[in-house]
């Protein structure tokens, strides 16, 4: 299943790939474990070409320090692909990258989902990349799902205080605010989670009875779960964006 079915791309690709061994060599390993019939030099330029490394003929036998952050990633997003999978994690696949790679990044992971036809669990913290890319967004804190939703109706109208707290914090140019409004608290330590609701901490809107109950995870509209017991008083107070 593992490497096979879904494959994982991990966010520092100088950190995952071997810097003695060739990326040839890497993306063969995978083809040796998940289609052996495929380990040729022709499936590795395919691979390559796949991912838009350009001249790839010459680029196989190149050791990962010889490479660029991009075309790195683009090495690892290759190795992904070797095994067919039906599910790519992208795991902040361009956290190590400028704003110009990560772009391009994020414009091949979206093509070559439309050209094979797979899922992409895309993990990020940046809220604008779940905009552009995300059709479902789910928000976690503290190891729960706290929000599920389609991303417009989760991006116009957060309905959970973590959710809106996340939005709140995202820098505007239009509101002329001085300061970013960070969330007080901190992030509790595995292992330590308060015994109600994991966020009442930090909540600006908690009640009491907030750190008694664990909220469960709840439809409070069609296709929009959220894990707040007061998620009802939410959907009647706030209008859509």
């Amino acid at each position: 299943m593992r490497g096979g079915l879904v494959s994982y791309v991990f966010q520092e690709p100088a950190a995952s790939l071997n810097p003695v061994v060739t990326i040839g060599a890497q993306i063969k390993e995978m083809l040796r474990l998940h289609r052996p019939d495929a380990a040729t030099e022709a499936e590795l330029i395919r691979l390559l070409k796949l991912v838009r490394i350009p001249d790839p003929e010459s680029r196989i036998g190149d050791y990962p320090f010889q490479m660029s952050g991009g075309m790195q990633q683009r090495v690892m997003i290759a190795m992904a692909l070797a095994s067919q999978p039906k599910l790519l994690i992208a795991d902040e696949p361009t956290t190590a990258l400028d704003v110009t790679i990560q772009a391009q990044i994020l414009e091949l992971l979206q093509e070559l989902q439309q050209e094979l036809g797979m899922a992409i669990l895309l993990i990020t913290h940046n809220l604008g990349i779940v905009g552009d890319m995300a059709d479902q967004v789910a928000v976690m804190y503290a190891g729960q799902i706290v929000e599920l939703a389609p991303a417009f109706d989760l991006l116009s109208r957060p309905l959970h205080p973590y959710t809106k707290a996340l939005m709140d914090s995202v820098p505007k140019l239009s509101d002329g605010a001085q300061r970013l409004r960070a969330i007080p608290g901190t992030v509790p330590r595995i292992g330590d989670f308060p015994p109600g609701c994991r966020f009442y901490p930090r909540c600006p809107t908690a009640r009491p009875e907030c750190a008694e109950t664990m909220p469960q995870l709840r439809e409070v509209e069609p296709r929009h779960w959220v894990r707040c017991v007061y998620a009802e008083s939410m959907t009647t107070t706030q209008k859509p964006a």
